[in-house]
């Protein structure tokens, strides 16, 4: 990614780009790892440690969305 970036463009990334980046490239396997586990309380204390709301508001959003046909609603299946 960055040496595409740095070939095409005349300026440089911003450190907190690159920062975010780093840190994520960190957290990627242990929010997959955590994911495949079907815990969900590892996953969410894993996917928190970004300290980006956005982030981890749309990651909640998703897997709520992928989830919802399969929940279980006060005993009464969602179809």
């Amino acid at each position: 990614m960055f040496n595409t970036f740095e070939k095409n463009s005349y300026t440089f990334l911003p450190a907190e780009v690159v920062k975010a980046y780093k840190k994520a490239t960190k957290l990627y396997p242990l929010i997959k790892a955590a994911e495949n586990s079907n815990n969900i309380e590892d996953w969410f204390n894993t996917i928190i440690k970004f300290d980006d709301n956005e982030f981890i508001e749309n990651n909640i959003e998703c897997v709520l969305y992928e989830d919802f046909p399969k929940a279980n609603f006060v005993g009464h299946k969602v179809l």
